[in-house]
């Protein structure tokens, strides 16, 4: 038998406390009868309660309504009438004792007197005083008993079941403990899962008295109206789209038929949530797996009080800034031809400013291997040219680095002083001879002349003084492998006469913010992403060398640019778009603003400039230019 069912011996002493004289044919009955002796058992409890300290037979006055023996024998079914006639009360569990009275079980009251001798007449008073106190307090615990026996009689499925079969589980074993209705959103407990688990319910043991198990029903009373409240709450979880670390986030929370009335957003997210409830957005600042929790109410309910209060569990995962996770380890500074990682120049002359900046890739400072970049600038006051010049050594080639390096310098070296001698005059005499410039089929023979004598000498030158470097080092000369990008410039009567000459990827170009690009190149792509020409001898040996010569005579422009691939494979998505003006544009919004201002400032921003982050594109990269509008406020 259930320990939370009333026995018969119990319900015996129960009935012998109340003065009610009732066969054990009627005992039998009742305790048959599961919702009786539930009753019952929880006014024996509450009797017990009430009179902890106080003895039994001073209960001078129970009113009928403790027992109803029409009620009982309307409830009863006939089972057997002798089941419990022969059983007997365990010394540990007897009750105090009561002198029995007769009783009257008629449908209207039966009030059973009982007297004791009291020798004194104050403790006669003190004992009338405690005994009206109790009875008070039964007949109100009782008329609560009686109006539950109504409220099961008219519906018969809301009947209080024993509170080991509750559905939330029993109280615990601590009589100051109160049954808590389901406690509101609570924004500081992030571990509560389920709706069920906001009360902390432990189930009383077995084996515990009947004085724990008082606590039972005094507390199962609001548990109806608690467990009716859980059934409408739910819990639903939804996956946000991931976030980014620095990159700004917005999205809608939608859940059909919820009104979203309250939110929980962990502060290190630092995401907020719109005035309508609907929509998180912000930047966050923490990488890692988050939970945003919700609490709504369904308003697809019809009437108001049953509307279900929804809890929203919202997974976000916001992954790491990739540009936090590369490495920029300095290169070493004791290996063979070590230099800079990063490197710039500035020239101010004229209302004119030729700057250049170079800076090792992301790929290569991850690794902490050098720059195989190199860019040059040179102003030759005394003729008027300018030279702007970048190389990309290969990064498949262990001193490519030096390859760039030494490119640049004897390619410098050659154009001051074949640009300051005749040379010089004798290019610029020949190029306003032309008529056209679209190729160089259509050069005349000074113009090659002249051509041969400055841009294909400072190649040619280049490359013998890299076969000179490895015979030096015992190394092979495809090791120093690089590209090899000059652009010149000189100002004349007709216009600006400029010049490119160039050997691998990257791009040369003469930029007018009205008029467009000029492109004073033909890069030299592969089949493959990463392939292309370098500067060698071979490429020397036949007149196609001179195709690579682009000249143009213009009447303004914004700016000269040489760049290396590390820029033009970043910002131009195709080859193509090298012609066009609109991705030049783009480009030259972002540069711009980088060289105004004082050359060191200039020079420092143009670097740091170097480093935008574009996935995919983590080569080294350099700029030359030359520009016509400087301020140096």
């Amino acid at each position: 038998m259930s320990e939370n069912v009333l026995t018969a011996e119990e319900l015996s002493q129960l009935l012998e406390i109340s003065g009610v004289d009732i066969s054990k044919t009627r005992i039998s009955h009742i305790a048959n009868d599961t919702k009786i002796r539930e009753q019952y058992r929880m006014l024996l409890q509450r009797i017990r309660e009430l009179c902890k300290n106080a003895d039994a037979r001073e209960i001078e006055d129970i009113s009928e309504k403790n027992v109803n023996p029409d009620h009982v024998a309307e409830s009863t079914s006939a089972k057997t009438n002798d089941a419990l006639s022969t059983s007997s009360i365990k010394d540990n569990d007897k009750l105090p004792s009561v002198n029995e009275g007769s009783s009257s079980l008629s449908a209207e009251s039966a009030a059973i007197s009982q007297t004791k001798s009291i020798n004194s007449v104050d403790e006669n008073d003190e004992l009338s005083a405690r005994t009206q106190s109790k009875s008070e307090c039964l007949e109100s615990t009782n008329e609560a008993i009686q109006e539950e026996n109504n409220d099961d009689s008219d519906s018969g499925k809301n009947s209080l079941p024993p509170y080991d079969k509750c559905g939330q589980g029993s109280f615990g074993n601590n009589p100051d403990s109160e049954l808590k209705p389901f406690e509101p959103f609570n924004s500081t407990d992030l571990d509560r899962q389920e709706v069920a688990k906001t009360d902390p319910i432990n189930r009383p043991d077995p084996t515990a008295s009947i004085t724990q198990n008082i606590v039972t029903f005094t507390k199962q009373t609001n548990l109806k109206e608690t467990k009716s409240s859980l059934r409408q709450k739910r819990t639903e979880r939804i996956q946000l789209p991931n976030g980014m670390v620095g990159r700004e986030y917005q999205h809608s929370i939608s859940l059909p038929g919820v009104s979203i009335q309250e939110c929980h957003i962990p502060k290190d997210l630092s995401l907020k949530i719109n005035e309508s409830g609907d929509e998180v957005f912000g930047t966050p600042t923490t990488a890692g797996e988050f939970e945003l929790r919700f609490q709504g109410i369904a308003t697809n309910d019809e009437q108001e009080n049953s509307k279900a209060t929804v809890f929203l569990i919202a997974r976000f995962t916001v992954v790491p800034d990739p540009r936090t996770l590369w490495q920029n380890i300095p290169s070493d500074p004791t290996a063979l031809f070590h230099k800079p990682d990063d490197s710039s120049d500035c020239i101010d002359h004229d209302g004119i400013r030729l700057l250049t900046a170079s800076k090792r890739g992301r790929s290569h400072a991850h690794k902490g291997t050098h720059r195989d970049d190199e860019a040059r600038i040179k102003w030759l006051e005394e003729s008027g040219w300018h030279i702007l010049a970048v190389a990309d050594g290969a990064g498949s080639c262990q001193y490519s680095r030096r390859g760039s390096e030494i490119a640049l310098n004897i390619a410098i070296e050659h154009l001051s002083e074949a640009l300051n001698g005749e040379a010089g005059t004798a290019l610029v005499d020949a190029c306003l001879a032309q008529d056209n410039y679209t190729s160089a089929f259509t050069f005349n023979g000074a113009t090659l002349q002249a051509v041969h004598e400055t841009l294909i000498k400072a190649g040619w030158k280049a490359v013998l003084a890299i076969d000179s470097e490895a015979e030096t080092h015992k190394l092979s000369a495809k090791d120093f492998s690089t590209t090899f990008l000059v652009l010149i410039h000189k100002e004349t009567e007709r216009g600006h006469l400029v010049i490119g000459f160039s050997i691998g990827d990257g791009a040369l170009v003469a930029y007018d913010v009205n008029n467009g690009v000029k492109l004073l190149c033909t890069p030299d792509s592969g089949e493959f992403a990463g392939q292309t020409r370098f500067l060698e001898a071979s490429l020397f040996q036949s007149n196609d060398i001179y195709k690579r010569i682009k000249i143009d005579l213009i009447s303004d422009f914004t700016c000269l640019m040489a760049l290396t691939d590390g820029i033009t494979d970043a910002k131009f998505s195709t080859e193509s778009e090298l012609s066009q003006k609109a991705p030049w544009d783009a480009l030259w919004s972002e540069i711009s603003p980088q060289l105004i201002g004082p050359k060191e400032q200039a020079k420092e921003k143009m670097t740091d400039w170097l480093n935008f982050f574009i996935a995919g594109n983590h080569d080294d990269r350099s700029v030359a230019l030359l520009t016509g509008v400087i301020n140096n406020d």
